[in-house]
């Protein structure tokens, strides 16, 4: 009776610790998957950062080409109103003169015989164009970036920052006419709770 409760004393004991190896090695699997989860999240986001900046860069480049492109297609000592307010419709000039080809931005055909639009690469949304004043009616162009992020919003200006002649973000001058960017300014006005994500930034050109 001895021998046999002895046996069983140390069949349990056994049995214990092979139950604790396995629950030990359990945790370590679990906390393997865990670092490897974080490390991959850490890289995911380490991308996606690295491709915004990279977009928002050629955004910029682009943004400036475009604009070189579109003045061309006004003789010099001409106004702009040619163009017309600034809408999506009024950037179908632009477009037929091919000044968005091979560029970030994304030419949408017009649809019931309506006139092809643009939107920028950022969420596609909507891009407008139109004519704007610098110091006389109608002396400059407006190109305009609607629903941008916060975040979209200042790296873009930064970037694009005296590559155009007058930036505003949501209607408010953050880079004055021929002067330099606002710092401050720009950084109230792209995280400004009152249009949180859903930023508008114009950027006018225009002869010198």
């Amino acid at each position: 009776m001895t021998e046999n409760i002895k046996g069983n004393a140390k069949r349990n004991a056994r049995g214990r610790t092979k139950f604790q190896q396995r629950g030990f090695d359990l945790i370590q699997v679990s906390l393997y998957a865990l670092l490897a989860a974080g490390i991959i999240a850490v890289a995911f986001r380490y991308y996606r950062s690295n491709q915004r900046a990279q977009q928002v860069q050629q955004t910029a480049t682009d943004l400036q080409t475009v604009a070189a492109k579109t003045a061309s297609l006004f003789p010099a000592g001409t106004d702009y109103a040619a163009m017309g307010a600034v809408s999506a419709a009024n950037c179908a000039l632009a477009i037929q003169n091919q000044a968005f080809a091979n560029s970030a931005f994304l030419v949408i055909a017009g649809a019931a015989g309506g006139g092809p639009t643009v939107n920028h690469p950022f969420d596609s949304g909507a891009v407008q164009c139109g004519a704007t004043q610098l110091v006389v009616a109608n002396d400059g162009f407006r190109i305009q970036l609607l629903a941008l992020t916060d975040q979209i919003c200042a790296d873009l200006v930064r970037s694009a920052q005296g590559g155009s002649r007058r930036i505003l973000v949501d209607a408010v001058v953050v880079q004055p006419l021929n002067g330099p960017l606002v710092p401050a300014t720009l950084g109230a006005q792209c995280s400004a709770a009152a249009a949180a994500d859903n930023h508008t930034v114009a950027f006018d050109f225009g002869r010198s």
